[in-house]
């Protein structure tokens, strides 16, 4: 039992199939339970109308997808982090993609308060014109968090 429990704990373990698709049924159930939550603020707004549960519920819902996608990356980059090295080397260019996601919902919080603050326009522009730089840093910092690792191990 215990040589079972170190195993573990190096990461040799069997890829099982449930586990390949475990980041996808999770994602699946957290938007479940996002969208429920949605809708139940939906609900409130029908009885209880302001405009600013209004517009955070269009935008959110308009989102649903990139939330969804994102997740899914981040899914599988943890999951494929727990791998050694032939199979885990893919995990950081997957947190990449999923903290590239991460920055376009972030850059989208950023057009809609532009209207409102026109200070933000600089730094979405900046953002938005410098985005493979952004990426090739996730994808940079990610294999060096795993070299660091590998050299650890």
């Amino acid at each position: 039992m215990a040589k079972r429990k170190d195993e573990w704990s190096e990461g040799k373990r069997n890829v099982d199939p449930l586990g390949f698709i475990w980041p996808v049924v999770s994602s699946i159930f957290g938007m479940f339970v996002f969208l429920l939550i949605l809708f139940l603020l939906w609900i409130i707004n029908h009885f209880i109308p302001t405009a600013v549960l209004g517009a955070i519920i269009s935008f959110l819902y308009s989102n649903v997808g990139l939330l969804f996608i994102m997740s899914v990356a981040f899914g599988y980059a943890n999951f494929l982090s727990r791998f050694t090295l032939p199979i885990g080397s893919v995990s950081p260019l997957l947190g990449a993609i999923g903290g590239i996601l991460l920055v376009f919902f972030i850059l989208n919080i950023i057009r809609v308060l532009i209207d409102t603050t026109a200070a933000l326009q600089m730094v979405y522009d900046i953002i938005y014109n410098n985005i493979l730089l952004v990426f090739v840093l996730f994808v940079a910092f990610g294999y060096l968090g795993l070299l660091m690792k590998v050299v650890k191990r």
